[in-house]
């Protein structure tokens, strides 16, 4: 709305719907197949109230999706934020409460966009060592509240961006393209090599009091991996 794509102030749920299926009904007629699709990356609590009980009538997905940032981008977060322990707890636990709706009706439910801050995110928090510790126990987190997966969200040149290519330009006239990558990609690879290979969740007990995050999984071919 604050576009000026649709009315401010009066577009309702049944109008979204609407206009859903008309790009529904377009893009299966331009293919000529019944295709699985993805929506609506609810951003808050009162869009998933409104959408989810369309689910199966109104609104056909295959994939209900969800924006989950844990904080906005400001000047006061705290430097260490992400490293509390209610920060992964903070962008899982809050969408748990939708899922006995969502699968009961035959749907998976997908982070269709997250990371630590929004926005683009924070010097010093969103592209330094404590986000791939938030990162990598948030994926996890993820994983083990039985998620059907998630998609980072990235941007050119933003604070929680994976990688950024530069032109570099030097005095004979070369150029030369400099390739940057950060923090948070560190992340998603640690993620991709412990959940990689069918890897599924194994069942971790423990009896320290320290704050320590244990995650284990165990792959296909029987690989064992274990992160502390």
């Amino acid at each position: 709305q604050y576009q000026g794509w649709r009315p401010r102030g009066n577009y309702t749920v049944n109008d979204y719907l609407a206009d859903w299926a008309r790009y529904h009904d377009a893009i299966v007629g331009a293919v000529g197949t019944s295709i699985p699709f993805m929506g609506p990356s609810a951003a808050a609590a009162s869009y998933n109230a409104a959408t989810i009980q369309h689910l199966g009538t109104d609104f056909k997905v295959a994939i209900y999706s969800q924006h989950a940032y844990p904080y906005g981008r400001n000047k006061d977060n705290p430097p260490d934020i992400l490293l509390q322990p209610d920060a992964s707890l903070k962008t899982v636990g809050g969408y748990q409460r939708y899922f006995t709706q969502i699968h009961s009706k035959g749907v998976l439910y997908r982070i269709g966009e997250m990371n630590s801050l929004s926005g683009g995110g924070q010097n010093g928090i969103s592209d330094c060592f404590q986000a791939d510790l938030w990162l990598i126990n948030t994926g996890f987190s993820f994983a083990q509240a039985g998620f059907d997966g998630f998609n980072f969200h990235t941007g050119r040149y933003t604070r929680y961006n994976l990688w950024d290519v530069h032109a570099v330009h030097y005095p004979d006239h070369t150029t030369f393209d400099r390739f940057a990558v950060h923090a948070p990609y560190y992340g998603l690879l640690f993620l991709a090599r412990m959940m990689g290979n069918g890897a599924h969740l194994l069942n971790v007990s423990t009896t320290t009091q320290a704050r320590v995050k244990i995650w284990a999984t165990m792959d296909k071919a029987g690989q064992v991996h274990v992160a502390i």
